[in-house]
């Protein structure tokens, strides 16, 4: 009979461990789009020291749009369409809002500049 309590305490310590992990952290990096794959996106950006390139894994609830702006009477607006990753150009400026997961950088969602 112990031994069944000792699993069951030790189950419940290892779930209560794992619903302890860190919270999510939202991140954001600014650089420009480099390597476009069907499942990840590469990122070339700048840290305080070095140049940086990071892998972004993307999801079917990673968002893209394109940021633009359109006269209405005497004022500039500013617009952001929805676009599809595959629309996005080599060395377009971006910016990303991703969180970690295992390891991963998943890419939320990125706005690019429109060309």
């Amino acid at each position: 009979m112990s031994r069944a309590l000792t699993a069951v305490f030790i189950t419940a310590l290892m779930v209560a461990t794992l619903q302890a992990e860190e919270p999510l952290k939202l991140q954001t990096v600014q650089g420009i789009v480099g390597k476009m794959e069907k499942e990840t996106l590469v990122v070339h950006h700048k840290t305080e020291k070095t140049d940086k390139v990071t892998t972004f894994k993307l999801t079917g609830t990673s968002r893209f749009s394109a940021l633009s702006t359109r006269k209405t009477g005497d004022k500039i607006v500013l617009v952001q369409k929805d676009i599809d990753a595959k629309a996005l150009a080599d060395k377009q400026p971006i910016s990303v809002i991703y969180a970690t997961n295992g390891g991963d950088h998943v890419l939320l969602t990125a706005v690019v500049q429109a060309e």
